[in-house]
């Protein structure tokens, strides 16, 4: 049985570690993505850690606010490109849709990248424009968070781990059926390795602004992954809703290929007595990935090359 170890520091005090350590699961689902992480880790690809969501003073709405206006100037001072809109001191999620949207006419598809992010595009520009994409989708999980946190519930937030230039293989057909919304604290989930939304990210946000062809149910299976430290149980009038979101858009809401939800891969092994809160607390004061470990049975089998600068991972 595979086990995968990951070291968290305190941003502020490296010496402050915890390990967590998950279990891989026997499904595969599971098997395939582990293979590919495994490829990832052996041939030494860098991976790319963005913590998203955590109420924390070491990541604060502010600071992606700045980092998102920064990127924009760099984009508008390239000349390639002009955005208008500037993050101001609070939220707005039709704020979010525009920008997301200029991003998605900034990089077009996996399949058909938009000529601004062509070879001969200064390496700073096109990491702004990868910066666009995740301090919006920061700003929309922090907000969440900090939402379900005033209303006593759990709140958004996860670790992406990503990569650069990754092989990428088409989901199999039997792999659909592990799609669920059903999602425990801690679980390892296949990673979103591509440009677009999922339909439940344009139900969520509410999003008038994206193209069809950017609504992009998950198609490609890389070793790349997301952790999500929350539980992501979706059911009653919000399910019923979305059904009726996706029924109205002349869709069947029974087929596997939307993709709908996470496929999960891992599971926290857990310490006993430690809640959910405890678990999300320690972690809140700890972002910042330092290393993590491949095992099976005891032997360990890879080292990640991680990379800790959040919003180093270009396109």
């Amino acid at each position: 049985m595979y086990r995968l170890q990951l070291k968290f520091a305190n941003p502020k005090k490296l010496q402050d570690v915890r390990w967590l350590e998950w279990e891989i699961l026997d499904t595969p689902a599971a098997k395939l993505w582990m293979q590919m992480l495994l490829d990832l880790a052996r041939t030494k690809n860098t991976f790319y850690p963005r913590f998203t969501g955590f109420v924390s003073p070491h990541k604060t709405m502010v600071d992606i606010q700045h980092r998102l206006n920064q990127s924009i100037e760099v984009i508008n001072e390239s000349q390639i490109y002009h955005i208008a809109e500037r993050a101001e001191d609070h939220f707005n999620q039709e704020f979010a849709n525009v920008i997301h949207h200029h991003f998605e006419l900034l990089c077009g598809s996996i399949d058909k990248p938009a000529n601004y992010v062509r070879w001969d595009t200064p390496q700073r520009v096109r990491n702004a424009i990868a910066e666009l994409n995740h301090c919006i989708h920061d700003m929309e999980a922090l907000h969440r968070s900090v939402e379900m946190r005033t209303q006593g519930t759990s709140t958004t937030s996860a670790l992406v781990v990503a990569s650069r230039r990754v092989p990428r293989v088409y989901i199999p057909d039997e792999v659909f059926k592990y799609f669920t919304f059903d999602i425990e604290f801690g679980t390892i989930v296949y990673h979103y390795s591509q440009i677009g939304k999922t339909w439940w990210e344009v139900f969520l946000d509410k999003d008038e602004e994206i193209f069809n062809e950017a609504i992009l149910p998950l198609k490609y299976l890389s070793g790349e992954f997301d952790i999500s430290f929350s539980s992501n149980t979706i059911h009653g009038e919000v399910l019923r809703e979305f059904k009726e979101f996706l029924v109205g858009r002349g869709l069947d809401p029974a087929e596997p290929k939307l993709a709908l939800g996470y496929v999960p891969v891992g599971k926290l092994i857990r310490t006993s007595g430690v809640s959910d809160h405890e678990y999300r607390e320690a972690l809140e004061n700890h972002l910042c990935l330092r290393g993590g470990k491949i095992f099976k049975g005891r032997e360990l089998k890879s080292v990640l090359k991680i990379n800790e600068d959040e919003y180093s991972l270009t396109l």
